[in-house]
């Protein structure tokens, strides 16, 4: 959703309405995010899913899927380094 931001189409955080860290074998640090975007100029409120993995030492990886009425569902990750765009070899559960 981030990328999708413009010049006149912006979205900020309305809430952080869930929070649940995985408990995994290895040391990776996992988290279940659900956020409550808040779209401007259309008022629209938009629910994201987010999977934050980290290994501490390493970059971010984070997985993100947003849904709203307008939108439908939509899914993403980025490409750039530091995102879940790249293979890994951790385990847990999948997204």
């Amino acid at each position: 959703m981030w990328e999708k931001s413009t010049e006149t189409l912006g979205y900020f955080l309305a809430q952080v309405k869930s929070v649940r860290q995985w408990i995994r074998k290895d040391d990776f640090i996992e988290f279940d995010y659900t956020v409550l975007l808040h779209e401007m100029p259309t008022q629209e409120i938009i629910s994201c899913h987010m999977r934050l993995t980290w290994l501490p030492g390493r970059p971010l990886k984070v997985k993100h899927s947003c849904a709203s009425e307008g939108h439908g569902a939509e899914e993403g990750s980025g490409a750039e380094s530091g995102s879940a765009a790249a293979p890994s070899a951790e385990k847990g559960a999948s997204f």
